[in-house]
């Protein structure tokens, strides 16, 4: 029997305290949406600061990465080796949940 397997890491990232932020800010749905927003686009800028010494972008380059939000939660879904996606998830959360909190 032959499988083909997949490698890659899904992370969740949950708007903690989004119930008390709805009710209490109108615009709470925008906020919402900017983050999710600056979560589709960080995937350039992380490629953008690693790039090889001659300028050349690295093997994150070749990874694909697809944002998705269900409710107040956000997803991010890769396929790739282990290693280079968990790495390009670690250095994703870190800008998103820094722009979060901005």
């Amino acid at each position: 029997m032959e499988t083909n397997l997949s490698y890659g890491a899904v992370t969740f990232l949950d708007v903690l305290g989004w119930k008390g932020i709805w009710q209490k800010k109108p615009d709470s749905i925008n906020t919402l949406l900017d983050i999710i927003d600056s979560a589709k686009i960080c995937i350039e800028d992380i490629r953008k600061e690693h790039k090889d010494q001659n300028g050349e972008f690295t093997y994150l380059d070749n990874i694909d990465v697809e944002v998705i939000s269900i409710s107040d939660t956000i997803v991010l879904l890769t396929i790739g080796s282990t290693e280079a996606t968990l790495e390009l998830h670690a250095r994703m959360c870190t800008k998103i949940v820094a722009s979060a909190l901005a």
